[in-house]
């Protein structure tokens, strides 16, 4: 089962298990809301529920959400906090917007189904305008692995995932345009069961050219 498909049968109950696992998005806009303001455009990548998006609405952004999972789109729609929601592949690239069209852009809790991130990083940096911000977090690498990025079991969810090196990150900015702001490691989820506790790094970067 990939990714789209397993998000397709867990779309009803996502919110919930997201409470349950402790995952707590808003932290993405907490180390961004220095660089938002009311009336701005969001590109939420991988939006699912719409989890990520919901204190940039209530902070007054206009919210576009794209997401490969129709289900987990339509629990977003219900919310209303989106001005337009697309259904896509992420590996299909190019995304169907225009160049600079995107104040910001967020990534939350997406790239563990991702090894090579290089494709993606090109178009988050195509979509922004100059000076916009793009939020995303990750899973990283122990630092005694040398790769830019392996796929490894997680103690937390006991599914393999994959794990990139803060190195690859950070070379990935270079290589893209994109400047380095914050940083925020953090608890990204815990199991319910077993109380194995899966770490997030959240980088804040801005596109400067």
């Amino acid at each position: 089962m990939d990714s789209i498909e397993a998000h397709q049968e867990s779309a009803p109950d996502y919110d919930q298990q997201a409470l349950d696992w402790g995952w707590n998005p808003e932290v993405i806009f907490g180390l961004m809301y220095r660089h938002v303001h009311p009336g701005e455009t969001l590109l939420d990548i991988g939006i699912g529920t719409g989890l990520t998006s919901e204190p940039f609405r209530k902070a007054g952004l206009k919210i576009y959400g794209i997401d490969g999972a129709k289900e987990m789109l339509d629990q977003c729609a219900s919310k209303n906090i989106t001005v337009d929601l697309k259904q896509h592949d992420l590996t299909d690239l190019p995304l169907p917007y225009d160049d600079g069209f995107f104040h910001h852009v967020t990534c939350g809790g997406v790239f563990h189904f991702f090894g090579d991130l290089q494709p993606l990083f090109g178009e988050v940096t195509r979509l922004l305008k100059k000076g916009g911000s793009f939020g995303f977090t990750f899973s990283g690498l122990e630092p005694t692995n040398d790769k830019d990025y392996d796929k490894v079991l997680d103690d937390a969810s006991g599914v393999m995932i994959y794990k990139q090196s803060e190195k690859y990150m950070l070379r990935l900015l270079s290589d893209n345009g994109l400047v380095f702001r914050r940083k925020l490691i953090f608890l990204g989820s815990t199991n319910p069961e077993t109380k194995a506790e899966h770490l997030a790094t959240l980088f804040v970067t801005q596109k400067t050219a």
